[in-house]
Order: C-alpha cells, then sequence, then structure tokens
C-alpha cells in the first residue's frame, strides 16, 4: 500500500514537471515582448508604436512536438519593420513566431515574421529563451 502511495506521488510529480514545460500564449508573449524591446528600437525622431505599447501581440500558440518546436501567431499593429530614414515602413496585420524546444526542457524563440507574402520580413536566429 505505501510503495502505491509512493509511485503515484512520483507519478503526479512526473506529470505537473512536464507540464511545466509546455509553451503557454504568456510564456510566448513574454518571450515575444523581449525581442520587440531590441527590435523596435525609434528611430527617424518618431515614437516606436502608435500606441506606447508593444507592436506585437500573441494570439494563440500550436506546439509541434514531432518537430521539437512550436507556431505562435502573432497580430502586429504599427510595428515600424523598416528603419531607414525616410521611408520608414509601419505594418499591420499578421504573423508568425517560431520556437525551438531542446531535451532539457529550454524553449527559444527563433524566428518571426511578418505575413505579407513577397513582401514579409523575417528576423531570424534570435534564439530569445523563454522564461
Amino acid at each position: 500500500m505505501c510503495i502505491r502511495a509512493v509511485l503515484v506521488i512520483a507519478a503526479s510529480l512526473i506529470a505537473v514537471s512536464c507540464a511545466s514545460k509546455s509553451l503557454t500564449t504568456n510564456r510566448a508573449s513574454q518571450a515575444v515582448f523581449q525581442w520587440t524591446v531590441g527590435a523596435f528600437v525609434c528611430r527617424c525622431g518618431g515614437p516606436c508604436t502608435g500606441s506606447g505599447g508593444s507592436p506585437v501581440e500573441v494570439t494563440g500558440v500550436q506546439e509541434l512536438p514531432q518537430e521539437n518546436s512550436a507556431r505562435a501567431l502573432l497580430t502586429f499593429q504599427n510595428a515600424p519593420i523598416n528603419h531607414s530614414c525616410p521611408g520608414e515602413r509601419m505594418y499591420s496585420g499578421p504573423g508568425e513566431a517560431t520556437f525551438s524546444h531542446f531535451t532539457d526542457g529550454r524553449w527559444l524563440l527563433t524566428k518571426i515574421s511578418t505575413s505579407e507574402g513577397i513582401n514579409s520580413f523575417t528576423w531570424d536566429n534570435l534564439n530569445i529563451e523563454v522564461k
């Protein structure tokens, strides 16, 4: 009886440990926000975003366990994606983030892109650790 109780408790701890390794929308949002702090440096003497907040929102996460990765759907709102002065281009619309999952349980934000077809903009090799 005691051994069964110990096994049940151990199995519960393993299940909780595994569940905490999943990539939630909140965890993905924190990594994307960390990226925006460096990606959208104010240039050309104007604000980084129209609202003063983050120009990118995570709207959902889909884990792809067979690929050790996840995809997050993004919504950009007045994001300055081309920092040339003059000619800064603002983007509002959908995008996608790619996360890689490692055997030690860590998730890294590795890529972000806009969804504009041939005019898409991609930030690659980001390697921002998800907290």
